[in-house]
């Protein structure tokens, strides 16, 4: 009996200490999620441990200063002590200085203050419905134009134009507006940036015109704290190489923890694009758009099939 109640207790001191609450104090310790997922060949993880981190890896999100989690699990890297956090569900590494104990209340008042949804140019993603925004822009006498990205029902599209309230950058108002939806719901807004005509001189007008630092700049002033310890926000940067030595600038500022706004831009193109995004039905469009496409192509392969046949 006595032994059962050892392995009781056991077991609620392991469910204690897991549940610790924590607070992030150096993001200059933080080691990537990615490297271990990978693990290059070296064994520090478990495959179920690294295929969990792997699940719990967040694009949109970076761990800051003053953020407040749980204590999830320890491993050691050689005599180096690495310990996993779950800060919002984003499982992260970190060196045993990168964070002190903390509380409950603590842990409690940053979800408060990152779990409030944002309403951008009056809208709110993640929230409101296709025909609400609709009947939104109609009330407002702005000219919208629907469509159907791959010509789907489950992707309505709505250009928008006339809208006043386009944010404006060193001067230069976007020049395309674009609602995107996931079956009823709104899950992003989206802002573009291209030079007047592909003439050198408007493209030379453009690129002097630094929108893209504008934009980066604008939301810093915006959105990130100098006090680190309220600075909540942060942004994540990103390059994926489209060959030749072209590349996909992406900038992500995790801005809530449904929310966060991306910031495009390509060595290869001018164009610049600024999207505010409901996190998980962004990622759900982005597989969607992937199905669609696919079947959209297969569509006209068989389309192509027998009208070469029927010529036969």
């Amino acid at each position: 009996m006595k032994f059962v109640k050892f392995l009781v207790g056991m077991c609620l001191c392991w469910s204690v200490n897991a549940q610790e609450y924590v607070e992030i104090i150096d993001t200059g310790a933080r080691y990537s999620t990615e490297y271990y997922v990978k693990n290059d060949g070296k064994k520090y993880l478990s495959s179920a441990r690294r295929d969990e981190l792997s699940d719990r890896t967040n694009d949109f999100y970076r761990s800051h200063v003053g953020h407040v989690g749980k204590f999830v699990y320890e491993f050691y890297v050689g005599d180096s002590k690495r310990i996993v956090l779950d800060i919002d569900g984003n499982y992260i590494i970190v060196g045993r200085e990168a964070y002190k104990p903390s509380t409950e209340s603590k842990y409690l008042s940053f979800q408060s203050k990152i779990e409030k949804r944002k309403e951008f140019f009056g809208l709110t993603v993640g929230v409101d419905k296709y025909e609400d925004v609709i009947k939104k822009l109609d009330k407002s006498d702005i000219k919208y134009e629907k469509r159907w990205y791959a010509g789907s029902a489950k992707r309505p599209v709505l250009y928008v134009y006339g809208d006043s309230n386009v944010p404006v950058i060193n001067g230069v108002a976007s020049n395309e507006h674009v609602l995107q939806f996931i079956n009823d719901k709104l899950y992003s807004i989206e802002f573009w940036w291209h030079p007047k005509s592909g003439s050198t001189l408007d493209r030379k007008k453009f690129k002097e015109a630094k929108i893209h630092e504008g934009l980066i700049q604008g939301l810093r002033d915006k959105y990130l704290i100098d006090n680190s310890e309220k600075n909540y926000f942060a942004i994540r940067n990103k390059a994926i190489s489209t060959g030749k030595g072209n590349w996909h600038s992406i900038k992500n500022l995790w801005v809530s923890s449904s929310q966060h706004i991306t910031v495009e831009s390509w060595t290869r193109y001018p164009d610049i694009k600024l999207t505010y995004n409901d996190t998980e039905l962004f990622e759900k469009a982005v597989k969607l758009d992937e199905q669609l496409l696919a079947e959209k192509k297969k569509r006209e392969q068989e389309k192509k099939a027998k009208k070469n046949s029927s010529s036969l």
